[in-house]
């Protein structure tokens, strides 16, 4: 090497273009999520409309119908925004659809709905007569019975994704992808 030239010796040989790289999506499409998340959220639905309708009159059920569409259209919204959220709450929410068989959870997040609005003076103390909770506090106690069951979903799904492999979560054409190379 020549002390006098004005190569630099820490220049690469040659000029180095990257590889154009194709972004992936790491999950399904925002519509795949929303369906799997109406899905599970109606097979959710089972044991709290059954508990439920021996206490709301007609007004009453008009007031859970509103409250499931404001749940699944947070759903939908949701999985364009945060996908791996939604997904993490299907998954766990599969487990709490599961419970169903043993509805101790379902029983005791309706119990907590309840016994909040009763606190607050929203619904009357008393709930022993069919008919009695009209449209505002059937839909108050429909979504803040399925936010407490969402956050429960959303916990076991985060359990789940730690302590699975991560090709339980990628997509079908990224797992083929990572399997290939």
């Amino acid at each position: 090497m020549n002390l006098n030239s004005n190569d630099n010796p820490f220049e690469p040989s040659e000029i180095y273009i990257a590889p154009e790289v194709k972004s992936h999506r790491v999950l399904h499409s925002p519509l795949v999520l929303s369906i799997q998340w109406t899905v599970v959220v109606l097979v959710n639905l089972i044991v709290p409309c059954l508990l439920a309708s021996s206490m709301t009159g007609p007004m009453g059920n008009w007031g859970i119908f509103l409250g499931v569409l404001l749940v699944l259209l947070l759903g939908y919204l949701a999985s364009t925004a945060i996908p791996m959220g939604v997904l993490m709450t299907v998954r766990g929410g599969i487990l709490v659809a599961l419970s169903q068989f043993f509805p101790v959870l379902h029983i005791i997040a309706g119990l907590l709905s309840i016994e909040f609005y009763r606190m607050t003076g929203i619904i009357d103390a008393d709930l022993q007569g069919r008919g009695k909770v009209g449209f505002q506090g059937a839909l108050l106690l429909t979504v803040t019975t399925g936010g407490i069951l969402l956050l429960v979903s959303c916990g076991l799904g985060v359990i789940l994704r730690w302590i699975t492999p991560n090709r339980w979560w990628l997509s079908q054409r990224l797992r083929r992808e990572n399997e290939g190379s």
